[in-house]
């Protein structure tokens, strides 16, 4: 499920609110994520609540998966 945040109208930046159900994997479009709530998993290591994953525009994103399903905070430039 995803809720747009700020219209993307209004600028560049796409902030949207990205919640994954238990067992979801994605392959991230998104420069940064905050974990708002629940688990995320990216490189074997584990993501909680407040932290945060960020990729430069051009590096390659790895795959993240949601053992737990999460809520994700995220913001892409377009």
């Amino acid at each position: 499920e995803i809720q747009r945040l700020v219209d993307p109208g209004v600028a560049r930046q796409h902030l949207q609110a990205l919640r994954l159900r238990p067992g979801a994997r994605i392959e991230p479009q998104f420069l940064g994520a905050l974990v708002v709530d629940g688990a995320a998993s990216v490189k074997g290591e584990t993501l909680g609540v407040w932290d945060f994953v960020y990729a430069d525009e051009g590096d390659e994103r790895a795959p993240m998966s949601f053992p737990q399903g999460a809520t994700l905070l995220t913001l892409t430039m377009r």
